[in-house]
């Protein structure tokens, strides 16, 4: 491998090229870009998540805060964690706290990793929400569910 700065080359041996990607790969940040993500399994992110749920949006406002630029109001349908599972949640969603990227909600059913800050539960785009569409092979693997209270 050539690594050339300024005019001047270096030529590096096969393992030390070897060497350096193994080390670079591995320092990795959790937040690969502003809009992808490095996520842990689906059952990884339940455990850290306040709530995970399966419900649709019955209401979407602006809020006031500059990092969950949007309040979402969901109906409920099913639950995979929660010790309160009221029929209607509402959560504050956004990007990746610089707002950058779009809102993980979709018209329409969500599965939603909702996580407490603040008081209040928020949702990302690097929380693992999505459209039910996309999350229906997730959502086998979350095991057993639970119906609103």
């Amino acid at each position: 491998m050539w690594c050339g700065r300024g005019g001047a080359t270096l030529k590096l041996p096969y393992a030390t090229t070897v060497v350096l990607g193994v080390l670079l790969s591995s320092a990795t940040p959790k937040i690969a870009s502003a809009c992808s993500c490095i996520h842990g399994t689906a059952k990884e992110e339940r455990k850290l998540a306040e709530t995970v749920f399966l419900g649709e949006i019955i209401d979407m406002q602006d809020s006031d805060d500059e990092a969950y630029p949007r309040r979402v109001t969901l109906r409920v349908e099913r639950y995979w964690k929660g010790k309160k599972r009221p029929r209607e949640i509402q959560v504050l969603a956004g990007a990746w706290a610089t707002g950058t990227c779009a809102t993980p909600l979709a018209l329409g059913r969500n599965l939603v990793y909702a996580y407490r800050r603040d008081g209040v539960l928020v949702t990302w785009t690097c929380s693992r929400t999505k459209s039910e569409e996309l999350a229906a092979e997730e959502m086998k693997g979350l095991g057993r569910w639970q119906e609103p209270q």
